[in-house]
């Protein structure tokens, strides 16, 4: 005697007969109505067009507050406005100010430099003098009064190859001197600060 269920038949269980068709209507339905699909392509299509519906850029403010100083320095614009209401000129931009520049074609290194915590980068330019291309150096920024022969120290850049480049370093106020160690290359070292 085999055990094999009885046939199912709808009509005997509503409910049953309910979670079936609700079942089989989610299963049959287009791939683009589910949720795993709607979702998604509803973030991409937000992302596309949320910039286009954003705010005005920084440029098209800053050209209307332009015309609009330019239209308070009229005399009869001044005489209307309190001095009060005079707006302050804006704080000029910070610059890189170059704190140190070593050039040579052999191993030196910098004065003592005096870092005021600001952003710090060292913009380098290594020539290969060898023919070969066969450029070693290296870039330190290490604290005054460290002895990189005796105490050790990682560079700060590594140039194995004839090139241009430049690196921003975390360096926190105080004193500190550039080292350059090269051979095969003549360089250019610029260490600069951002005041």
């Amino acid at each position: 005697m085999t055990n094999t269920p009885p046939p199912f038949d709808p009509n005997t269980n509503p409910k049953a007969a309910a979670k079936a068709a609700k079942a089989y209507a989610k299963a049959t339905r287009p791939w683009f109505k589910k949720k795993r699909f709607i979702i998604p392509i509803a973030l991409v299509a937000l992302a596309v067009i949320s910039p286009a519906l954003g705010g005005e850029d920084d440029e098209t403010a800053a050209q209307e507050s332009k015309s609009d100083t330019s239209a308070a320095s009229t005399p009869a614009a001044q005489e209307q406005k309190p001095a009060a209401d005079k707006k302050k000129a804006p704080a000029p931009k910070p610059k890189w100010k170059t704190v140190a520049k070593i050039s040579g074609s052999a191993d030196k290194q910098s004065d003592t430099i005096k870092l005021t915590g600001g952003k710090v980068r060292v913009v380098y330019d290594f020539k290969d003098t060898s023919g070969m291309d066969m450029i070693v150096g290296a870039i330190y920024v290490l604290d005054e009064g460290t002895d990189l022969m005796e105490e050790g120290g990682f560079p700060e850049v590594t140039v194995s190859e004839s090139g241009k480049g430049e690196t921003i370093l975390r360096k926190g106020s105080g004193e500190y001197y550039v080292k350059v160690t090269a051979a095969n290359a003549e360089y250019t070292v610029t260490l600069q600060e951002m005041k």
